[in-house]
């Protein structure tokens, strides 16, 4: 039935031909690769391998002191034994996770994330420029800095393809061209661009009120 179906149930791992089955499979490795079969067999286990390279770390699991290096999911505590097996079962059953700082309940969207943030609390700068030996607390804070080394400028205003170093500089610069003015004063009607310049501007408030003070006395 196998046959008829065209289906193999064993491949040649030298030369990838197609067999209905196992024995079939053996008896031409034996035949047609007796010679590889010598050079790359397992003397303890009597496998085959189809490089001495890989039959070199197939003899190392015959050895006193190997221990098989496990790979355990920090959410979950499942362990795989390769990195392929953990980042599968992370993209299974924990995709779309919310981290959530324990200091300050800020939430992110990877562990790597939460990593960097949990830094800032503890005052850790872990991240040095290589440059200017300035260090940073989070990977993204060092290549932003990285760019005033490199001049790069990797973000691009679609309307006048002036670029920027950094994303938040060109979103301010989009609002000049839109007329957006996110930042509005609760005390008078003007808006602003960006908190800053709001800010700014509320300090003529409390100066004001500071000479209206002083001027009443």
């Amino acid at each position: 039935m196998m046959k008829h179906n065209g289906e193999h149930l064993a491949k040649c791992q030298y030369c990838g031909k197609g067999f209905y089955s196992k024995s079939a499979c053996e008896e031409h490795q034996l035949t047609k690769h007796s010679n590889r079969i010598s050079m790359n067999h397992c003397s303890e286990c009597n496998a085959n391998f189809n490089s001495k390279a890989y039959l070199r770390l197939h003899m190392k699991t015959h050895t006193s002191d190997y221990q098989r290096e496990n790979f355990q999911c920090e959410l979950c505590g499942k362990t795989y034994s390769s990195g392929r097996g953990i980042k599968r079962h992370k993209m299974i059953h924990h995709q779309g996770q919310v981290y959530q700082c324990e200091i300050c309940d800020k939430e992110v969207k990877s562990l790597e994330s939460l990593n960097n943030h949990r830094k800032i609390h503890a005052g850790e700068k872990s991240f040095v420029c290589a440059t200017c030996g300035k260090f940073f607390r989070t990977r993204n804070g060092l290549s932003v800095h990285e760019r005033i080394h490199t001049g790069a400028k990797p973000f691009k205003c679609h309307i006048c393809d002036r670029m920027f170093s950094q994303s938040s500089s060109l979103k301010v610069h989009v609002r000049y061209h839109n007329g957006e003015r996110p930042y509005g004063c609760k005390r008078c009607s003007k808006k602003f661009v960006t908190a800053t310049l709001l800010k700014q501007h509320q300090k003529s408030h409390d100066q004001l009120d500071e000479r209206n003070k002083y001027g009443n006395e």
